[in-house]
């Protein structure tokens, strides 16, 4: 009688690089994707209107993406065809918990395979846990900027201060690839 040995090894996962930045010619649309979860939606008017003062002409499109029970789910058709057709670039909100985190991730690599730039929400206890998910799924360096924990459930006034805090980081990372095309010209 022989014994065999069996050792499962799987091959790691190809990655590509998130190189994407949002054009500066004509008139801005910014897709608001709310994940679903508590407040999202809510907060992402409060940070359309901290980036409008800092984007003059821009305009939103707002749209939630499902239900508190489909938050590791990525966005599905027809809102990614939208929202990719009409948007130059997406804000998606947010990862606020693990299962969120995933969704979040999953929608960024969508629209980043449709040659639309975004910047991902991320609450700062599930920052790393993002960034070991982007590897996991095959796409590296997706722009996020963190957020405290929590943010849902907070008042008007703590979530004006928090999109206002971070209104120039995102728009940083919605520039950042713009600005390294230009200095390789």
């Amino acid at each position: 009688m022989a014994i065999s040995y069996l050792l499962p090894a799987s091959q790691p996962t190809p990655t590509r690089e998130y190189d994407l930045g949002l054009r500066q010619d004509g008139p801005l649309v910014i897709g608001l994707l709310a994940n679903g979860f508590p407040d999202a939606d809510n907060y992402l008017q409060r940070q359309a209107d901290a980036l409008a003062r800092r984007l003059p002409g821009v305009t939103f499109r707002a749209a939630v993406k499902g239900r508190s029970d489909q938050l590791s789910a990525g966005i599905q058709e027809p809102l990614l065809s939208e929202m990719a057709g009409e948007c130059d670039a997406v804000l998606i909100a947010w990862g606020h918990c693990g299962s969120c985190t995933s969704g979040v991730t999953r929608d960024a690599i969508a629209f980043a395979e449709r040659g639309i730039p975004s910047v991902t929400l991320i609450c700062d206890v599930f920052w790393k846990y993002s960034e070991w998910m982007q590897g996991a799924l095959g796409m590296t360096n997706i722009p996020r900027v963190q957020i405290p924990y929590p943010v849902a459930g907070t008042s008007d006034k703590s979530q004006r201060d928090v999109a206002e805090q971070v209104a120039p980081q995102i728009l940083d990372k919605l520039m950042a690839r713009q600005t390294v095309d230009a200095e390789h010209c």
